[in-house]
């Protein structure tokens, strides 16, 4: 069989263990990924509340959740998630002309990240800080 097809004996013995003639999905079964569904959470709920772009987005998951996450990697999560497209989020999303303090609890933002940190430090890298003028 494999000299009539031209291909390799190997190849035969897998398609005769096989239950059908079907061909097999491509996809990977599992999904790698380098962020943990406590990761992929705060990624998307920063990206709906504060409509950071991806490179922006990118920044603060490497400085406080993940250091190795990869540009690509966070952009598969934010699609899987559904708040991929900045876009079409802004213009669903009522404009704001700040970041509704209801979101915050009237903190600022890095008040905020730090309560955060108190409840749940295993989520982060680093602590936040705040640095003025940087």
């Amino acid at each position: 069989m494999a000299k009539r097809y031209g291909i390799s004996e190997l190849t035969v013995s897998k398609w005769k263990k096989r239950d059908g003639v079907e061909d097999h999905s491509h996809i990977p079964r599992r999904l790698q990924t380098t962020l943990s569904p406590a990761h992929e959470a705060v990624a998307v709920f920063l990206r709906k509340t504060l409509f950071l772009p991806l490179d922006d987005l990118l920044a603060v998951v490497r400085e406080f959740l993940n250091l190795v996450v990869s540009r690509s990697g966070l952009d598969r999560c934010l699609r899987r998630h559904g708040v991929g497209n900045l876009r079409e989020m802004k213009q669903e999303a009522p404009k704001p002309k700040q970041l509704p303090q209801s979101v915050l609890a009237s903190k600022t933002p890095v008040q905020a990240m730090k309560d955060w940190y108190k409840i749940k430090p295993e989520l982060f890298k680093k602590k936040p800080y705040y640095l003025p003028g940087c």
